[in-house]
Parts: structure tokens; sequence; C-alpha cells
């Protein structure tokens, strides 16, 4: 399964590529107002993506056993059929892992720091 966010990316790659071989000067706020349009198609998308309890499982951090024991108690919408369940990634239950405030503010420093030297 394609993942719409990963698709929005190569996307605008290749927008980018095509405005630079072109040496195109764009409007920046009718670009930037397409940008989040396009991200929040994209974002419901995903959330709207109907995964296999495995996929589930994976992405959750639950056990499939336990999505199932979920799904047969009516706590999960069944996003599939009777004996074929599925599970809406925006239903997904997210289990905590414990992180503290300052493992994910660092985290997030990371990716700041990744994304702007990523082009040096």
């Amino acid at each position: 399964m394609s993942d719409p966010l990963d698709e929005l990316e190569r996307s605008w790659l290749d927008e980018a590529d095509q405005y630079e071989r072109v040496g195109a000067l764009v409007k920046g706020d009718l670009l930037l107002r397409r940008i989040v349009d396009d991200l929040r198609r994209a974002i419901l998308a995903r959330a709207s993506q109907v995964l296999t309890v495995g996929e589930a499982a994976r992405e959750s951090g639950y056990s499939e056993s336990h999505l199932f024991h979920l799904l047969e108690s009516n706590r999960l919408p069944n996003a599939g059929r009777p004996h074929r369940p599925r599970v809406r990634r925006a239903d997904l239950p997210k289990k905590r892992r414990g992180r503290s405030g300052s493992q994910i503010a660092g985290d997030r420093a990371q990716m700041r720091e990744e994304l702007l030297y990523e082009d040096s």
C-alpha cells in the first residue's frame, strides 16, 4: 500500500525539479496555499487508509491478538468484513512508548537539523 505522504513528497520534488529546469518564478503565497491544501488532502487520505490487522499491529505497537480482541468487543471499528477484519488508520490505538518530554524535544531538534542540512 502506498503512503499518500510519500507520494506527495515525490510529487513536490518532481515539481521543484520542473521549476528549476525552466527557471520558473512563482508566487510564493499561491504556492504555499496549494502546498497546504495538498498536505491536508494527503493527511486525510492516509488517515482513511484501511489496514490489515498485521499492518495495524506493526503501526500501533499492539499485538495482532490484542487488536482482534478490540475488534471482537467492538471497541475498535471493523473497516473490513466479517472474518476479514480491517482497521482504518485513523482508528488505530497508539501504544504509549514511555518517552520523556526531553527525548521528544531532542528528536524534534534532530529532525530540524537533518532537514536544514539535508541539502548541504
